[in-house]
């Protein structure tokens, strides 16, 4: 009877094969992630839970359209693996940037999400031509509307198992746990704002996909852009508009509340509320879209309601 023997360099030559390989994976340095809006990162940073955390690129209320960075943002970017950001119309800076670095990064317009629901800039019959340089663009508020969360949620899951397969089950174990919190917070909203049907205005026009997937009724918003300043035609439609619709909410961007508000409040009932798109208020993290969304519901619920 043969019996198979096994050559003790074959043996040695498997085991330092597997130890090179388990030597390999744990001296893979972690994944270096940046992204660049808070809401944006807030989902990133859900996905990579346990992995880690994500770096956050704009930590201010600074607008994305005209952000100064400072030296430190450069080499962030510069140092990152993956940079996620919105989109062009937002974040015009970043192209730039990503055609100097020439390097290793991987940039990932998220806008540019198959399957996500874009919405045009609104507004081009309601305002002078001139008042906004971004008004030939799509509104690039895209994370407002849960819907597309679910979309970017797998995008950014697919993108950082490719870049990191490793950690690839607690990537997947990270999506289905967001993408449940989703679900669950998206159902909770259609209830909150079940027949919310009252007229509404906002200072910017920043909330369209939230409108849109909770059926809300804005009417006018004053300026197509936070940056451009309304023009005199425009105030006298809208103060019309107030009075014909009895309007009662007007909207405007936290932190800061345009001086024209209170010329639009005069001899009105209608109030001034805060509503904020981006997270200026919250603390960066997993939890704040969803704390952002919930935010948006309770202030529109709390003054459009009877």
């Amino acid at each position: 009877m043969h019996t198979l023997t096994r050559s003790p360099s074959l043996l040695l030559t498997l085991l330092l094969l597997l130890a090179s390989q388990n030597t390999a994976a744990s001296n893979t340095p972690p994944l270096n992630v940046v992204v660049t809006i808070k809401p944006l990162h807030s989902l990133v940073a859900s996905l990579m839970q346990g992995v880690r955390q994500p770096q956050l690129l704009l930590t201010t209320s600074q607008s994305a359209h005209h952000t100064n960075l400072r030296p430190s943002d450069y080499r962030k970017l510069a140092s990152a693996d993956i940079v996620f950001w919105a989109g062009a119309t937002l974040e015009s800076f970043i192209p730039t940037i990503e055609k100097k670095q020439q390097g290793h990064t991987q940039y990932i317009s998220l806008i540019k999400t198959d399957g996500l629901i874009l919405l045009a800039i609104r507004g081009k019959h309601e305002h002078d031509n001139h008042e906004d340089p971004h008004n030939n663009h799509t509104d690039p508020h895209f994370w407002l509307s849960s819907n597309n969360a679910i979309k970017i949620v797998s995008a950014i899951t697919q993108t950082l198992i490719d870049a990191d397969p490793n950690n690839a089950p607690l990537y997947l174990h990270n999506k289905k746990q967001t993408l449940a919190r989703i679900n669950s917070l998206t159902e909770r909203l259609k209830k909150k704002l079940e027949n919310t049907t009252a007229p509404f205005i906002t200072y910017h026009d920043a909330y369209q996909y939230f409108e849109k997937e909770f059926h809300l009724n804005r009417i006018t918003s004053i300026t197509l852009s936070e940056d451009s300043t309304p023009s005199i035609k425009k105030i006298h439609s809208v103060k019309k508009l107030i009075s014909q619709y009895k309007v009662n909410c007007i909207f405007f961007d936290a932190p800061t509340q345009p001086p024209i508000i209170n010329t639009l409040l005069s001899d009105t009932r209608a109030q001034a509320i805060a509503l904020d798109a981006i997270g200026v208020n919250l603390s960066a993290g997993p939890d704040l879209w969803f704390d952002l969304l919930d935010n948006l519901s309770k202030q529109m619920a709390e003054c459009l309601q009877p």
